[in-house]
């Protein structure tokens, strides 16, 4: 049984190899090992893989988990299964292998100076390989961790751990803690509030009063807080970036609108703020922004997380666990407001529009149906309006993909977003995107059907059958495939392009490792010369360049070592970086569309098969109704 703990390195990756290389801890560091590393120079190599992907990938060094360095992940065994030192330190190069896919750097030690034997594990947060910074999610990736270490510690006969989640808050008790909010936030909601309502500032100060809200002048300064509750006041530049809450905008403001506002009864404000609340607390949907730890930072109160160059903050009351990850609940009617990485510029954005954000960063694919061409009103360079029964649909350009060949139009929907159906009159009405994917999911598989000429089966068919139907009809009219021997033949020459991109990316990879080793040498060699030759010139200022000279000596030590001409130019070395991992990239789109290709195949192959036994067996049946 093994026990398995991650956690990562800010500061000083150095420190931490220094430990686990401890000889008193280490057999006299015969337990010790790397992985395109030196044992000796680790630290270093390390920070050379990070100084090449700042060029090639990009420095973000204003993002969360930028100042991630390495991680440090320890693996634990039982005593009571008599593990080897060296069948241990075995177990644990193929943990982080597994884990890291071959892709990062690391140190690996094997303690034996306790009463049980554990290995000491520094993985560089950076890829040698890809750039990219390691992909860890908060409760997830040890769960990840734990279940390589299970299947490795089963294949060498020892025994196995179950996951223990220390985040196991459950869903009942967050129900309690999600109508919990900061009095900041309840503070901002209620004069929000107020000042929809109100229709002048007098009636903003009674209103103000009836909700509890307490209100204070200083000089110039606008202050709130919350009867009984809250101690101190808030200024109110500090509740709105435009300081809308302030006195003086308030006057200017309800004097601009004056004609526009209703008058309400004081009695009402109370129900009228209570169904307010309620009709938002109906908005909730659950989504997980927390794809990677450059993503998210947890802090005292909460989590930040960057969406499209800006971060966001929500408490702990709006996260929920699911005793797998932790999940965001995002309320479509609040307003999410974003300060950018950049400019420290504020943004105000609604729930709806921040998981609509979210997802699309996180690449998440949405269902792409074809849209009947009766059911299209107009196609503009703006987007599309589709008819559904008596209400208009439109759909912005970005998610809809027209085939200039044949005209038709495909759209892209997702199913946690709502989209709005306008109405003759006026009105609107909010729907799902899974509700509308249904919608157009039924009608495309009657229309294609019923084109089809299997009109006597269609009967005999469920939903599923019918919806597998009509996607592998799609499938064999593209492929002009009309019998199975067709398939056969279309089956064959897809497995072949599967090979040989298969082939063509192992090849690439090869190359693109060796290549990245001398690449990583040539960038730290040119990026640190300057200071070199500075030094040289002025040797009283060395001490203050002890890091950039030892990174620069190593990497000039070891081009020359290589016989490697370090006139060539960075700029043309980051270039060919670029583009080999480019090249890559393309390679393994293509590989995965083609591995599609084969499976829809496959799958229409069964289909045809099981067509055809159908066919026969009705021709078996119409003979023996002849025969009798």
């Amino acid at each position: 049984m093994a026990i398995v703990k991650i956690h990562s390195i800010t500061q000083s990756t150095k420190t931490a190899i220094d430990y686990i290389k401890n000889p008193e801890k280490t057999d006299e560091e015969l337990l010790v090992s790397s992985y395109n590393c030196d044992v000796d120079f680790a630290e270093i190599e390390f920070e050379m893989t990070r100084q090449l992907a700042k060029h090639v990938s990009g420095n973000y060094t204003r993002t969360g988990g930028a100042d991630i360095q390495s991680y440090h992940i320890i693996q634990s065994f039982s005593p009571a299964d008599n593990v080897t030192p060296e069948q241990a330190h075995e177990i644990g190069r193929e943990l982080i292998s597994q884990f890291t896919d071959n892709k990062h750097e690391f140190v690996i030690s094997t303690h034996i100076d306790k009463g049980h034997i554990h290995n000491h594990i520094i993985v560089n947060a950076t890829s040698f390989y890809t750039h990219k910074k390691l992909r860890t999610r908060p409760f997830v990736t040890s769960r990840e961790l734990l279940n390589i270490s299970n299947k490795l510690c089963q294949e060498h006969q020892l025994s196995t751990m179950e996951y223990e989640n220390d985040f196991n808050r459950h869903y009942t008790d967050y129900q309690v803690r999600r109508h919990y909010k900061s009095y900041r936030m309840q503070l901002k909601e209620r004069l929000r509030f107020i000042e929809k309502h109100a229709t002048s500032f007098n009636d903003f100060m009674v209103y103000a009063h009836a909700l509890d809200v307490e209100v204070s002048f200083r000089g110039k300064q606008t202050l709130y807080r919350l009867k009984d509750v809250q101690q101190r006041f808030i200024r109110s530049d500090t509740l709105d970036d435009k300081d809308r809450f302030s006195k003086q905008w308030l006057e200017q403001y309800y004097q601009q609108h004056k004609d526009e506002q209703t008058q309400h009864e004081l009695q009402d404000i109370k129900k009228m703020f209570e169904a307010y609340k309620r009709e938002k607390e109906s908005h909730f949907v659950f989504h997980c922004p927390l794809e990677t730890s450059e993503d998210v930072k947890s802090t005292a109160s909460g989590l930040n997380f960057v969406v499209n160059g800006y971060t966001f903050f929500v408490d702990f009351s709006h996260v929920v666990d699911d005793k797998m990850t932790p999940l965001l609940a995002i309320n479509r009617g609040y307003e999410y407001e974003g300060v950018s990485l950049d400019t420290d510029k504020k943004i105000v954005i609604r729930g709806e529009q921040l998981l609509r954000h979210i997802q699309l960063q996180q690449q998440q694919k949405g269902t792409t149906l074809s849209i009947s061409q009766q059911d299209i009103l107009s196609l503009t360079k703006r987007g599309v309006k589709i008819k559904i029964d008596d209400n208009i649909l439109f759909v912005e350009k970005k998610f809809i993909d027209v085939n200039t060949l044949t005209g038709n139009v495909s759209v892209t929907f997702f199913n946690d977003w709502h989209y709005a159906l306008s109405h003759k009159k006026g009105e609107y009405v909010s729907v799902s995107g899974r509700d509308l994917i249904g919608h157009f999911m039924n009608n495309k598989e009657q229309d294609i059907v019923s084109s089809y000429a299997l009109q006597s089966y269609k009967k005999q068919l469920n939903k599923e059958e019918l919806h597998t139907l009509s996607k592998t009809l799609n499938m064999l009219r593209q492929k002009q495939a009309g019998s199975l021997s067709d398939v056969d033949v279309i089956l064959s020459d897809i497995l072949k392009e599967a090979d040989r991109l298969k082939r063509d990316i192992q090849k690439l990879d090869s190359h693109i490792q060796t290549y990245n080793s001398v690449a990583t040498l040539l960038v730290t060699y040119h990026d640190y010369l300057p200071i070199k030759l500075e030094t040289q010139k002025n040797p009283t200022i060395r001490h203050h360049y002890t890091r950039e000279l030892q990174l620069f000596n190593y990497a000039e030590k070891e081009l020359s070592k290589h016989h490697i001409d370090v006139t060539v130019p960075k700029e043309k070395v980051v270039e060919l970086v670029k583009k080999q991992e480019s090249d890559r990239n393309k390679l393994k789109e293509k590989l995965a569309t083609v591995e599609q290709q084969l499976q829809d195949v496959r799958q229409a192959k069964q289909v045809m098969q099981d067509l055809n036994k159908k066919v026969k067996r009705e021709k078996e049946k119409d003979k023996g109704v002849e025969l009798s």
